[in-house]
Order: structure tokens, then C-alpha cells, then sequence
């Protein structure tokens, strides 16, 4: 057996959910020990290479484990590899797929689904954010034909739940206190890095309308009648003004608008 074809046949018996009990397939390409067969010694590496994906990926998502509890996302992640698979050099790209896999099967979750899914969407906005690229940030001079993007670290997140109060507690070191009870509401966050952490803030409803759409492209001019519609109900034209200026005053103070890639340099 070539080398290719030995790695490439003991990576498909590793990929597989449960541990190999044909002696025959693991002692064409590995010879027994003195103690152990050629299959419980190929069940030791396969042991090891799945703890280390279950690891890896508790590591990130120590909310989601919160809201479903141990046992159910054990199961959960189980359900989770075999359909997705490591298939990156690095275990930073093994949750990529979670959240949306999630949001396709609701019955890995139960009846906390909405808010397993909003807690896998903010802990993998969290991974993205503290590693994608960072631009130059600008000084914007507001026009209503300016044109901007948003900085490639920045996630805006739609929320159904506060989770985002419960991912401070499952993050914290030696945690004595009962985790905060999770309250169905309307949270729009926004994720980013700043000196090499993450941090992410709530928005009121016109910042994150605001600021999506002008990381959809859309000119100063055409994204501000979208916020304005997305203020509540009731609310003056003056409080609107003074909610729009807030949000471009935060978003100028976090560096999060660039030039987008089109624009002519100055």
C-alpha cells in the first residue's frame, strides 16, 4: 500500500462516528502490538481525533452548550461532524457550518432552539471577528452620495434572544454564579475587534438598519430614509436625528467604516 493510499484509507476510518470492529480492515495497513490488535490500536487514534473535534468545538461554543445542556450537545456535535467533517488544516474552520446546520435541524436543539441558534451564530461571529482582516479605517465626511464599507471584522446580528448576556458567564474562569435566565427580545449586536480582542455591543434598531445598509453599498443618502423607517413607532423626527448621529459618531469612534474597495484615492 502506497503512503497516499494508507493515509487516505486510515482518515476515512478515523472520519467514521464509531470506533471500527472489523479486525480485517485495520490489519491490512497496521501490524498488532504485543497487548492490542491492529483494530484497538487503530481505536486509540480514533478516540483521540474525535475528543479533540468534540474539544475543539466546546472551546468555541460554550454558550450553545449552556443553553442545551451537556448532554444534548454532545449529541448535537456528534450529528454535527458527521455531516461536516474536518477538512481544513486548521480547527478554527470546524464550526463554520454549525450555525446554519442549526438552523436546518432544530430537533438537535429542542424547545430551546431559537435561542441554541443565536447563541451558535454570536459564539461563531465571535471566532470570525477576532481573526478576519482589519482596513484602514477613515474619517468619513458625510455627504448624502458617500459611500462606505464596513470593516471586514465588524458582524451586525439579528437576535431573538439575550444571549449575549449569557456568553460573558460561560467565558468566565472558575464560574460560581448561576448563568443569567435567557429572555425572549429583539438584541441587535454589533461584533468586532479592537487592540486584538473582541467585544460586541447592543444597537438600537436604526444603528444596526443604519450601518447594514451601508455595508450593503447603499450612498448615505439612501441608507438614511431606511433607518428612519426602522425607528419605533412614535418616535420624533428629533429623537430619529439625535438616534442617526449617534450611530455614525459610534461607528466612526470604533474605526468601523473604510473606503470601499472602488473608491479613488484621495
Amino acid at each position: 500500500m502506497q503512503l497516499l493510499e494508507l493515509q487516505r484509507t486510515m482518515l476515512a476510518e478515523l472520519r467514521q462516528p464509531t470506533a471500527p470492529e472489523d479486525n480485517s480492515a485495520a490489519a491490512a495497513y497496521l501490524r498488532p502490538g504485543r497487548r492490542l490488535s491492529a483494530r484497538e490500536r487503530l481505536g486509540i487514534y480514533h478516540r483521540s481525533y474525535w475528543a479533540r473535534l468534540r474539544q475543539s468545538l466546546a472551546e468555541d461554543f460554550p454558550a450553545l452548550r449552556a443553553v442545551v445542556g451537556r448532554r444534548r450537545f454532545a449529541a448535537l456535535l456528534d450529528a454535527y461532524l458527521i455531516d461536516h467533517p474536518s477538512h481544513s488544516w486548521t480547527l478554527r474552520d470546524l464550526g463554520q457550518h454549525l450555525p446554519a446546520w442549526l438552523e436546518q435541524h432544530r430537533e438537535q436543539a429542542g424547545r430551546r432552539w431559537r435561542a441554541a441558534l443565536d447563541a451558535a451564530r454570536l459564539e461563531w461571529a465571535y471566532v470570525e471577528a477576532y481573526d478576519v482582516a482589519a482596513l484602514p479605517p477613515i474619517v468619513a465626511d458625510f455627504h448624502a452620495d458617500s459611500r462606505f464599507c464596513l470593516q471586514p471584522h465588524l458582524r451586525l446580528l439579528a437576535l431573538s434572544s439575550s444571549v449575549d448576556e449569557l456568553l460573558p458567564a460561560v467565558h468566565r474562569d472558575g464560574r460560581t454564579q448561576p448563568l443569567p435566565r435567557l429572555r425572549r427580545e429583539r438584541v441587535w449586536l454589533a461584533v468586532h475587534r479592537a487592540d486584538d480582542l473582541v467585544y460586541y455591543r447592543r444597537l438600537d434598531r436604526i444603528a444596526f438598519t443604519l450601518l447594514q445598509s451601508l455595508g450593503r453599498g447603499l450612498p448615505l443618502g439612501q441608507a438614511l430614509p431606511v433607518a428612519c423607517a426602522a425607528a419605533p413607532r412614535g418616535s420624533s423626527p428629533e429623537s430619529t436625528a439625535d438616534a442617526i448621529h449617534a450611530a455614525l459618531a459610534l461607528a466612526t469612534q470604533f474605526g468601523w467604516l473604510c473606503s470601499p474597495p472602488d473608491a479613488s484615492p484621495a
